[in-house]
């Protein structure tokens, strides 16, 4: 596990997992936030993989490494989202302080380019115990065979209030 910094404005810290910092696509996310943002953001990347990856873990990781520098704002990303507007951080720093919101969510892309959220999938608590206990225990090729389970399992999806939704950012690889 690898924690790099990119240096930048510490008003707004971006924090990212990724699998390689050097990848094709971490390289793209870093290129494509410092390209469109007006603010120049600092961005964490958290680089893992295998049984090393834990989302919530890197995430965490993250945020701790960002309070060291009292941000105003976290964003917290996936390295395969990309702002599709120039200025998207002041645009959305706006449109956070005006509409008075604590959470905001980017627009989620299917393959055919149709808007698919956001939305929030909720999992129960046992689903998150038993599967945060067992993480390092399961073999690794049986995760797309879980999700599918736990999608077809959990067909509960809690919509974002529309003034959540951020328009200038989606996510290029919908779940």
């Amino acid at each position: 596990m690898n924690i790099v910094e990119i240096g930048g404005n510490n008003e707004i810290i971006i924090i990212t997992p990724t699998r390689d910092i050097k990848s094709k696509l971490a390289v793209d996310f870093i290129n494509t936030i410092k390209s469109k943002s007006y603010y120049n953001p600092r961005i964490v990347l958290i680089e893992s993989s295998g049984v090393e990856f834990h989302f919530s873990r890197n995430m965490n990781m993250g945020i701790n490494e960002a309070l060291k520098y009292n941000p105003k704002y976290i964003a917290l990303s996936n390295d395969d989202v990309r702002p599709m507007e120039m200025y998207w951080d002041y645009k959305l720093i706006n449109r956070i302080v005006e509409k008075q919101l604590a959470y905001v969510s980017p627009l989620f892309i299917n393959s055919n380019g149709e808007i698919n959220g956001p939305f929030i999938n909720m999992p129960p608590y046992l689903g998150v115990l038993f599967s945060t206990t067992f993480y390092p225990l399961i073999p690794q090729f049986t995760f797309p065979f879980i999700r599918k389970i736990n999608s077809f399992l959990s067909n509960k999806k809690y919509n974002i209030h529309d003034s959540s939704m951020f328009p200038g950012i989606i996510n290029t690889q919908p779940f």
